[in-house]
């Protein structure tokens, strides 16, 4: 029962860990965005990988 109980406590430190990275990469994105935005609008080229994937 104590092996069981320990992979239990260290499935629950993982998921909690995992919920913090998913929060900082949703976060980083999000900046990433303010940031990508701000530099088109000051006339930075576009990536030509950028152009292909939006719509004609």
């Amino acid at each position: 029962m104590q092996s069981i109980d320990a992979v239990r406590g260290e499935t629950r430190v993982w998921k909690e860990r995992c919920a913090e990275l998913t929060a900082q990469l949703a976060r980083s994105q999000q900046l990433l965005e303010v940031f990508r935005q701000a530099a088109y609008a000051r006339g930075a080229a576009i990536p030509a990988l950028m152009q292909q994937d939006s719509p004609s």
